[in-house]
């Protein structure tokens, strides 16, 4: 399948690792938000060491003045170390360098919200992976690389892949294995990271070692590309997969008696509510016996923009129907999702969990606000409410049924999650 211009693929990689989350609001647990940062004016410096110092030392003074809790898994005096080094450091490194050690520096508050953006120029090689159990393939390839489609990483350079996901995990900003699972499927194929992380020599090329899916072993070396170049190749695509660009969609299966909603962003602009009204009547008239709501790859937004499709579940009697209701999540789940699927567990004891643990944590901090570093115009994301789903859990939430997708279903475009509801009678 030729992923024409890369659309999708750009997609995956914004939601799955930046997570964009708009204001969050819901019935948990909060503490009062915070106030923004109040857009300190600052005349850059003349060069551009200085101006990478004044916005070091800008993030070093806002983030813990409006983070909600700065300082729970790195204390303060850590954090001002791992600033003040990194200003000793500035006339050594590229802009790259910063930026990516920035990034770690964000992951280091353990918290899912607390993120970087990285530069938009930052490079890309011709592949995208995707953990299957403990080991990474490529799911999309570059035009001209469809070699690579299908084929299993086995080292990076010099080191294996148990070490480099090691070193990736540290600059993901999630607080499960699942979800960092996702942040590691972005960071692997940038090029800048990379190398700054000490896995590769230069960003402009890099040495991967595969196992083709004719199984040899091929060891070779490989260019950085600008991500907006990219055409992309991939397999075909299973049901949920078919319509990403959409915030939200839903489908009759008529021959399964099946309402199928896909929600992929808890955002706005959706059509949730014509979506829930057309669900009722599909229920109504017993066209569909039982619904499916996916939010597999949802990573958040605004948590009460389903709430127009509970009160259909409500009035249409699912609460304690068994087997009429099922929620599909996975490990690119997070935030407002996790909040939707804490939501549905707690009303309709009629519904079955299918999929993978949540990449978000049931208890976190959200609410995100952001603010840009004066100069480099990075975005800083911080979290300012803590979010209690169920108290005492640690990690994310883990379905009923758990279904582990492999490489193989993948390249078939065969979605398991979705086989195991409709095998039900």
């Amino acid at each position: 399948m030729n992923l024409k211009n890369g659309l999708i693929l750009l997609v995956t990689l914004a939601i799955s690792y930046l997570l964009v989350v708009t204001s969050v609001r819901t019935f948990a647990n909060f503490n009062p938000p915070l106030p923004r940062p109040n857009g300190i004016s600052i005349i850059p410096a003349q060069t551009r060491d200085g101006r990478w110092e004044q916005d070091l030392t800008y993030l070093a003074t806002q983030l813990p003045q409006f983070h909600i809790q700065p300082f729970t898994k790195l204390n303060r005096e850590e954090f001002q170390a791992l600033m003040d080094d990194l200003k000793k450091q500035i006339p050594k490194l590229s802009d790259a360098a910063i930026a990516v050690r920035l990034l770690g520096i964000m992951a280091r508050f353990g918290d899912e919200h607390t993120s970087l953006s990285l530069p938009q120029n930052f490079r890309m090689f011709p592949f995208y992976l995707r953990q299957f159990q403990n080991d990474w393939y490529v799911i999309y390839a570059a035009k001209g690389f469809e070699s690579l489609l299908g084929a299993k990483l086995m080292r990076v350079a010099k080191s294996s892949v148990a070490d480099a996901s090691q070193k990736i995990f540290q600059y993901t900003n999630a607080t499960t294995s699942t979800g960092q699972s996702v942040g590691a499927q972005v960071l692997f194929s940038m090029a800048e990271v990379l190398n700054v992380v000490g896995l590769q020599k230069m960003a402009e090329r890099g040495e991967f070692t595969f196992q083709l899916t004719n199984k040899s072993i091929k060891t070779m070396t490989l260019p950085s590309l600008n991500i907006s170049s990219l055409d992309w190749v991939g397999y075909p695509i299973p049901l949920y997969l078919e319509q990403s660009d959409k915030t939200s969609w839903v489908k009759l299966l008529p021959k399964e008696k099946t309402a199928f909603v896909k929600f992929n962003l808890c955002k706005q602009g959706g059509r949730m509510a014509e979506m829930a009204k057309q669900v009722g009547e599909w229920l109504r008239l017993k066209k569909a016996n039982r619904v499916i709501l996916d939010l597999r790859g949802n990573p958040g937004g605004t948590p009460e923009i389903i709430d127009p499709l509970l009160k259909t579940f409500e009035s249409q009697k699912l609460t304690y129907q068994f087997g009429t209701l099922y929620v599909f999540v996975d490990r690119g789940t997070f935030s407002s999702a996790v909040i939707n699927a804490t939501q549905i567990k707690k009303r309709f004891f009629s519904v079955k969990f299918i999929g993978e643990p949540t990449g978000g944590a049931v208890n976190f901090l959200g609410a995100v606000f952001y603010f840009k570093l004066p100069n480099s115009g990075l975005e800083v994301g911080y979290p300012t409410q803590r979010v209690d789903l169920q108290y005492g859990t640690q990690g994310g939430l883990a379905p009923d049924v758990e279904i582990q997708p492999t490489i193989q279903d993948w390249k078939k475009g065969f979605d398991p999650v979705f086989a195991y509801v409709l095998a039900q009678k």
